[in-house]
């Protein structure tokens, strides 16, 4: 059980995030996952990007990539925030986002060149902030940026690798489940990490050729996109995938200035009264208890947080992560 905040679309500062681990830990969680990477910005020092503290301008605590506007994690704050989790008993997880979503990436790239890599080759013609999925040349870059995200954090036991909101038919998400399965397989060899994914790409034709010793985050539900597509939870179980409850609509939090007090009761109420740990509906709900379900995770979404101070934003949403924490741990 923990928290997934998304430090990508939003800068968020070491000491803040030391609160929410803080806060995960004293409500029986035990894991943080940080989404760093998005079509916004990339959350995370880089060298390998032209991103880092050295060329950073430092405010405070804030390194602020000059080329961007853009404020990111040092290596040596990522650290200490790893070694603070750890003291309570909290894993990090980190998630680079790809195929979709790499906007940040891209744009990075595009100040920064990389010979070995160039941006025609790794990104989509028709999604030009996508990842290409029929490229080697992509997938090997991106077992090089995992490469170095792992160097900042040895210690990690789990990583995010995406996977969602990509464009595509079902030959590319069959592409991605068969490119994220051989990452997977590699970063297990050479870090000693298990790997996570998102579950809206997992259609039929994807499901065929994908690992299962991939995890699958599990917070979209077909009738979001186009009905009867995407395997649903039950059906991701029987077909032997392990599955982290990210319920879209009751376990994700879009903190916004004209969200009310009774919104956020609202979600309190949800919580503690009608969501449990199985359940996406009525016709998607399986057993708390399944060998399959193995924990759920509450998100806090940055994207339309701009006008609201870290303070605000972690004074509103303790309620509701407090709601989701203890249906969670009485199951």
């Amino acid at each position: 059980m923990g928290l997934n905040l998304d430090i990508a679309r939003r800068y968020w500062s070491p000491a803040s995030i030391v609160t929410l681990i803080n806060l995960v830990a004293d409500r029986g969680g035990n894991s943080l996952h940080l989404h760093a990477s998005d079509d916004e910005a990339y959350g995370l020092e880089s060298a390998m990007l032209g991103q880092t503290a050295a060329k950073a301008t430092r405010i405070g605590t804030k390194y602020v990539n000059p080329r961007t506007g853009t404020a990111f994690l040092t290596r040596v704050q990522l650290t200490s925030l790893i070694a603070h989790a750890a003291s309570r008993g909290v894993d990090v997880m980190l998630e680079i986002d790809t195929p979709g979503h790499a906007g940040g990436i891209r744009r990075l790239m595009d100040l920064t060149p990389i010979s070995r890599f160039p941006t025609s080759e790794v990104f989509s013609d028709y999604a030009p902030r996508e990842i290409e999925v029929h490229s080697a040349t992509a997938w090997a870059f991106v077992r090089e940026l995992w490469r170095e995200v792992l160097g900042m954090h040895p210690s990690a036991t789990r990583v995010h690798l995406g996977g969602d909101e990509f464009a595509g038919t079902p030959l590319e998400k069959r592409a991605w489940a068969k490119g994220v399965s051989s990452l997977a397989a590699t970063l297990r060899a050479q870090h000693f990490v298990s790997s996570t994914v998102w579950n809206d790409a997992i259609i039929p034709e994807a499901a065929a050729v994908l690992s299962r010793s991939l995890t699958v985050a599990y917070w979209d539900y077909d009738d979001w996109g186009t009905p009867g597509t995407r395997l649903t939870m039950p059906a991701l179980a029987t077909a032997g995938f392990t599955i982290h409850n990210y319920n879209g609509y009751y376990c994700y939090w879009v903190p916004r200035t004209y969200e009310t007090a009774e919104d956020r009761q609202w979600m309190c109420d949800a919580l503690r009264g009608w969501w449990t740990l199985g359940y996406w509906g009525a016709d998607r709900a399986m057993s708390e208890t399944h060998t399959k379900l193995r924990g759920a995770c509450f998100s806090i979404w940055s994207g339309e947080s701009a006008s609201l101070s870290e303070a605000t934003i972690i004074g509103r949403g303790s309620p509701i992560y407090s709601a989701f924490a203890s249906k969670v741990r009485a199951t």
